[in-house]
């Protein structure tokens, strides 16, 4: 793994406002606490909206070709 995606902490974080987030912008976590006896707080989008939300996208098969061919060619962007 690249060394720039590697993160490195020299103490456990003792609160949560030291905690570590974690997530996809659907499921997050902050984790904290000491090795022998870590804390998850896990959060979930649907337990504050009350609904499911499909966010399959649709198009995305007839439009993958296109996106790997600009991911490809360096088009992030695009």
């Amino acid at each position: 793994m690249d060394k720039q995606y590697k993160l490195w902490y020299t103490h456990p974080a003792n609160d949560w406002n030291e905690a570590l987030p974690l997530g996809n912008g659907r499921l997050g976590v902050m984790a904290y606490g000491r090795p022998e006896r870590e804390l998850l707080q896990i959060n979930e989008e649907t337990l504050w909206s009350g609904l499911h939300i499909d966010r399959n996208n649709p198009f995305t098969l007839e439009n993958l070709p296109k996106i790997r061919e600009l991911v490809l060619e360096g088009k992030i962007q695009e």
